[in-house]
């Protein structure tokens, strides 16, 4: 549990990496990352465009909000889960 744990965290760095340094070589991987994930979520969520998932030159991908609406739920179970 530990160890799936640290891969959400660390994909959740990543993810911010596009935020927090735009035009960086290192937010490529973040970049990749929140492209693979604003996919599933314009097609399966509809009422997220435009706020969770916006279309960009390479096909949706998360905003900031997407990325914290995606991986704060997330890290917040593990977390609780861990606590048992």
């Amino acid at each position: 549990m530990l160890l799936v744990a640290v891969v959400i965290v660390v994909c959740f760095l990543a993810a911010l990496l596009p935020f927090l340094f735009p035009g960086a070589v290192i937010a490529l991987f973040g970049k990749l990352l929140n492209d693979a994930l604003g996919d599933p979520l314009w097609n399966l969520v509809p009422a997220a465009r435009g706020i969770l998932v916006t279309s960009g030159s390479g096909g949706p991908m998360l905003t900031l909000e997407g990325v914290l609406a995606v991986y704060i739920p997330v890290l917040a179970a593990l977390f609780f889960l861990q606590r048992r």
